[in-house]
């Protein structure tokens, strides 16, 4: 009978040794596949607008447009944004702050009516990243709109798994904000 006591003793500790062991084999595979992922990130996303440069950059070039376009506000409806004193030219900024979209910031860091912006965004705490919004001449008079968006610098461990999870999200509020952006503007 001392025997099968032991026995039983022993098939509990076998299982919580096993699930140690799972628990550790788990912890090592998160951080090495961690490990691997890129620490820059670089996200871009192209369409071509039947509308010349000025008409494109009445919209891009003004950071209060932004709402009208940008698919943030169709995330999160109840985001609040607050502007800073400039809203065109380098300078210009916004913050935000949402249930869904979280907090940021985003400023210009450049502007020209006939290459587009460039800026710098913050979310949440993450670090500064730099993107722009670029014109280039297309077929026909129309012109083509490539929003960028890089990590830099090189991000933490914890961010590498942020950006690879989100890069999907982060492509299609791209491909969404330029659709808007097209709508609008081959309606006027």
């Amino acid at each position: 009978m001392a025997d099968d006591k032991k026995k039983k003793k022993g098939g509990g500790g076998s299982v919580l040794k096993l699930l140690l062991l799972l628990i550790v084999v788990a912890v090592v595979a998160f951080v090495g596949y961690g490990f691997t992922l890129d620490t820059k990130y670089h996200f871009e996303r192209s369409v071509v607008i039947n509308a010349d440069k000025d008409d494109i950059h009445e919209w891009v070039g003004d950071i209060k447009k932004w709402d009208e376009w940008g698919p943030w506000r169709e995330e999160d409806p109840g985001m609040k944004i607050t502007y800073g004193e400039k809203s065109e030219g380098a300078g210009a900024s916004q913050s935000w702050e949402g249930e869904k979209i979280g907090k940021g910031k985003l400023e210009f860091t450049a502007a020209d009516p006939e290459t587009g912006i460039k800026y710098k965004l913050q979310i949440g705490d993450f670090p500064w990243t730099s993107g722009e919004v670029r014109y280039e001449d297309a077929p026909d008079g129309a012109t083509k709109v490539t929003w960028t968006f890089d990590s830099e610098p090189e991000v933490g461990f914890f961010s590498r798994y942020f950006y690879t999870l989100g890069s999907d999200s982060m492509n299609g509020m791209f491909e969404k904000g330029l659709a808007n952006l097209k709508t609008r503007i081959e309606a006027k």
